[in-house]
C-alpha cells in the first residue's frame, strides 16, 4: 500500500474495510438493505451461493434475518430471545444456522 492510498483518514478506513480478511458489511438499520461489502464478503457470497443461487441473506427466513440484525446491532443471545419471547437455545439455533 502506498501512501497515497490514504490521503485522507476516510480513505484510510476505506481501504482497511476493502482489504480486510474477514467478510464485512455496511446496511441500513431501517431497511436492512446492505449498503456496502467488502471483498471478503463477496468472495464468501459467491462461494456459499454457488453461480446462479441466491445470496446467503436472501437465503434466510425473516426470523432468521430479524436474529441477524439484532446480534449485528450487539446484543446478546439472551436479550435476542427476551424481546423475540424465544429460547436461548432457539436463538443459538438461528445463530448457527446464520454464521
Amino acid at each position: 500500500m502506498s501512501n497515497s492510498e490514504f490521503e485522507s483518514p476516510e480513505r484510510h478506513y476505506e481501504v482497511l474495510f476493502e482489504r480486510a480478511l474477514l467478510p464485512m458489511w455496511v446496511y441500513d438499520a431501517e431497511s436492512l438493505r446492505f449498503l456496502r461489502v467488502n471483498e471478503a464478503a463477496e468472495r464468501l457470497a459467491g462461494a456459499l451461493r454457488g453461480p446462479s443461487g441466491p445470496m446467503p441473506h436472501e437465503a434466510l427466513s425473516a426470523r432468521e434475518f430479524e436474529v441477524l440484525r439484532m446480534m449485528a446491532s450487539g446484543k446478546t443471545q439472551a436479550q435476542i430471545a427476551g424481546e423475540l419471547r424465544l429460547s436461548v437455545k432457539t436463538v443459538a439455533t438461528y445463530r448457527a444456522r446464520i454464521l
